[in-house]
């Protein structure tokens, strides 16, 4: 089971590594030494591609939290899966601030809902999956209750809506 969670330069780091890749890859043809070239398009891609994600490896109950450079080139540590004891539904913000060249800043809020695998310490935690609404979410968490057999704690906040 894997899922992908985020980008890790936020919506303003991706565009500026889409624009480093367009703006390399016409110089890879124009310059006299190609390979100068090349610095933009992998920076680019570097920063427009990385994200963070979860595995989670059913026949050996283990987990990991991942970050995938470029895309593809995944690192994290593995850890087993017995270590986390309950499932819920979190609420994160993430709040993402980019300023213009005249100092003004751009503050862009995303609120998702999301699966996190909770441990017996408040230092283990890892998200899952992350739903636009909570009702998909909910029925999500409840699945990967099943098949991971760890017990699902619905939220205090959400208890009443359902």
């Amino acid at each position: 089971m894997e899922h992908k969670l985020d980008k890790i330069f936020g919506p303003s780091g991706t565009f500026a590594g889409y624009i480093l890749i367009l703006s390399g890859v016409p110089a890879f043809f124009v310059l006299e030494n190609p390979v100068s070239a090349l610095i933009p398009i992998l920076v680019g891609a570097f920063v427009a591609f990385s994200s963070s994600g979860t595995q989670v490896d059913l026949e050996l109950r283990k987990v990991r939290s991942y970050i995938a450079y470029f895309g593809f080139l995944k690192s994290g540590k593995w850890q087993d899966l017995d270590l986390y004891d309950q499932i819920q539904v979190a609420e994160p913000v993430i709040h993402y601030r980019t300023y213009s060249r005249s100092n003004r800043s751009l503050d862009i809020y995303k609120k998702d809902y999301r699966i996190m695998l909770l441990g017996n310490h408040l230092k283990l935690r890892i998200p899952l999956q992350k739903f636009k609404s909570y009702e998909q979410a909910d029925r999500e968490a409840g699945k990967i209750s099943a098949i991971l057999n760890i017990r699902y704690i619905k939220s205090e906040k959400h208890k009443e809506d359902l």
